[in-house]
């Protein structure tokens, strides 16, 4: 996305890369939601899985708008701001989603 010619085009590609990558997220997290509840139905060991599963969800939102807020902060609203708030969430998520895939 970098290579574009203006900020917005930077910026289009960069929230485009990210709704792609939450698509897939969620994707996955429908998949694991089923395997969470089909475990809690045969192991007691598994309870609350579906449960840390949605925690880990909401908190990892959190944490990603936290984060990538803080980094947009510290270029105290210059040029770029926008696009490194971008950056930042879609490298987060592709942490999360690498994670995610373990499963």
């Amino acid at each position: 996305c970098w290579q574009r010619a203006s900020k917005v085009e930077v910026n289009t590609c960069l929230e485009n890369s990210l709704a792609q990558l939450d698509h897939q997220v969620r994707q996955r997290l429908v998949v694991l939601h089923k395997q969470a509840m089909e475990l809690e139905s045969i192991s007691e060991g598994a309870k609350g899985a579906v449960q840390a599963l949605e925690k880990a969800k909401v908190e990892f939102s959190e944490f990603r708008q936290s984060l990538c807020h803080w980094e947009s902060m510290m270029m105290a609203s210059g040029s770029g701001s926008g696009s490194q708030y971008l950056s930042c969430e879609i490298e987060l998520t592709q942490h999360w989603l690498s994670r995610l895939h373990q499963w």
